[in-house]
């Protein structure tokens, strides 16, 4: 599975989608359909690759949009005494991020280069 976030942006988040959230999933079933299907999309992965440009020092919002709509309290993350904890099984995953700067050494007019972690 391929999903374009740019192609097919999911919601963002809003007054009422947080307020569907908050209240009894009875209440809520809309709000709920795209992110179950998103969340059953992710558990059927054996691979997650996330590539994402940088954009002022952050990921853009249609990514955030996407990691908004799947994490959900008590179906992909539980609250424990001890924290949260993951729902979903692990799987081999990788990101790949662009953004502008060196890298290798000091850019042409004396810039430090940025630190790779």
């Amino acid at each position: 599975m391929f999903r374009d976030l740019s192609a097919h942006p999911p919601p963002l988040v809003d007054a009422g989608f947080s307020a569907a959230i908050l209240g009894p999933p009875v209440r809520c079933r809309l709000p709920w359909r795209r992110p179950r299907a998103l969340i059953r999309e992710l558990e059927a992965a054996d691979l997650l690759v996330i590539a994402t440009p940088m954009h002022n020092y952050c990921v853009p919002a249609v990514l955030k949009a996407w990691v908004d709509q799947i994490v959900r309290i008590h179906r992909t993350f539980a609250s424990t005494p001890g924290g949260k904890v993951g729902k979903l099984r692990d799987r081999r995953r990788g990101l790949v991020v662009a953004s502008g700067g060196w890298f290798s050494g000091p850019s042409p007019t004396g810039t430090p280069a940025q630190r790779i972690f």
